[in-house]
């Protein structure tokens, strides 16, 4: 609804999901073993709105109705920015043309009209998840059990760049997680058990 408010294109969404299991016995009755896998591909898009100095503005413009006024802090009494008798413009000759070519270089120029949320896209976002289980089971006698398992999951995100500048957005990201567990369980008696856990647990972002 509000992509084609703004007359923008509906974001293609297209995700795929798909995985496995494998599991059954490697010893009858004692020695069994678990594996699993997953994956998600993820693209689609998110409409990003942003305020973005005008035209006008880029050239020193600021008597649009609802601006505020804007003071020269260079001359005494700190008066209101005035050019030709214009007030809040700023003239030509007293533009830093550095800062002006910083400006073309960080801002985009607005696509809806107006001075706020005057630029609007719809940015590509996604990425791909990836996870592994894997789990093995063995019984060394009826009161006694013993299991491992280990599992990865890896996801990484597509880069993004609202503006298309390379000067807001970030590069692709990712996050990788791994962890483990070793479990023992002892039956002593029918109402004495002892249950141990050796965890380990690391996540990169």
């Amino acid at each position: 609804f509000f992509s084609n408010r703004l007359g923008l294109d509906r974001p293609p969404l297209v995700q795929n999901q798909f995985g496995g299991t494998l599991s059954g016995p490697l010893r009858k009755d004692s020695t069994f073993f678990f594996f699993g896998a997953e994956r998600q591909e993820l693209r689609t898009g998110n409409l990003v709105q942003s305020t973005v100095p005008t035209a006008a503005m880029r050239a020193g413009d600021f008597s649009a109705p609802g601006l505020a006024p804007i003071y020269d802090q260079s001359q005494p009494g700190n008066p209101q920015f005035q050019c030709n008798g214009r007030l809040n413009v700023i003239c030509p000759d007293r533009l830093d043309q550095t800062a002006v070519r910083l400006f073309e270089k960080s801002f985009p120029s607005p696509n809806p009209p107006g001075l706020v949320n005057n630029y609007a896209v719809n940015q590509t976002i996604g990425g791909v998840n990836n996870q592994y289980n894997i789990r093995g089971d063995h019984r060394f006698s009826d009161r006694n059990g013993l299991f491992a398992r280990y599992g990865q999951w890896k996801a990484q995100s597509l880069a993004y760049d609202a503006w298309g500048l390379g000067t807001q957005g970030q590069g692709r990201t990712g996050l990788l997680s791994k962890q483990a567990i070793l479990g023992d369980t002892h039956s002593f008696s029918p109402t004495t058990i002892l249950d141990v856990r050796l965890s380990f647990l690391r996540v990169f972002q």
